[in-house]
């Protein structure tokens, strides 16, 4: 027997999942060192790719929804085939910024654990690397 949930199901999921590994993950703060950290770019660039990727997956995920309410809209077919093929270009779109983010998380994460304590944002590479994944899960159910 097949499950199907629909997409606004699937991004409810998807979104009470980051809510609770954010929860569970959360680290007690650490010791303050004398020197200041700076902020690892490729953290930051992960995270920025990750809410790329999200924006992407969720803008096919709408329009989607919208080529499925065509008969309640009035629209014809042409528009119709005009959603549909703008839902799967967002969703081609998502999927290359979600990998551009999961790489740069791995990378930054690597960075910020050789650095001795001179970069900081491995935070932002956690979250990075659960929203790539997550997009990549958005994007298989679309």
């Amino acid at each position: 027997m097949v499950v199907r949930i629909s997409h606004i199901e699937a991004t409810l999921l998807f979104l009470a999942a980051v809510v609770v590994a954010v929860v569970a993950f959360r680290k007690k703060p650490a010791a303050p060192s004398t020197a200041p950290a700076r902020l690892s770019r490729l953290c930051g660039m992960s995270f920025f790719c990750a809410l790329l990727a999200l924006m992407a997956a969720l803008a096919a995920i709408l329009t989607a929804d919208y080529a499925a309410g065509a008969g309640l809209l009035g629209l014809n077919k042409y528009e119709v085939r005009d959603l549909r093929m703008a839902t799967e270009i967002l969703r081609l779109c998502a999927l290359p910024l979600a990998l551009a983010a999961f790489g740069l998380a791995i990378a930054g994460r690597g960075a910020v654990r050789e650095s001795g304590g001179e970069l900081r944002g491995a935070g932002l590479c956690r979250a990075a690397t659960l929203a790539a994944l997550g997009v990549g899960a958005l994007v298989w159910v679309l």
